[in-house]
């Protein structure tokens, strides 16, 4: 997915620039091809964001609790990959 993400990311702006050259296009249509263009990965990144919401949740909730003193700390809470490794060790 990230590999077609990487191939596809370009082509509407060398799309816009190639239209925007080589037709007569308007300038307000070349905007909107680009409005839309610069939406697509918006939509993308806000639903990524709602599959991570949990996580980001835990995450705030285990900061409060250390930080701040909201709430109670949760020492089997594995923040980095490396922490995850030693509580199943152990």
């Amino acid at each position: 997915i990230v590999f077609l993400l990487k191939v596809t990311y370009s082509i509407p702006g060398f799309l816009a620039v190639f239209l925007t050259i080589n037709s007569g296009f308007a300038s307000s249509r070349i905007w909107g091809i680009v409005d839309l263009s610069t939406g697509v990965p918006t939509f993308a990144n806000l639903i990524a964001m709602i599959f991570l919401m949990g996580k980001f949740l835990e995450l705030l909730k285990d900061y409060k609790a250390r930080h701040m003193g909201i709430g109670e700390v949760d020492p089997d809470f594995a923040i980095w990959y490396e922490d995850k490794k030693k509580l199943e060790a152990n």
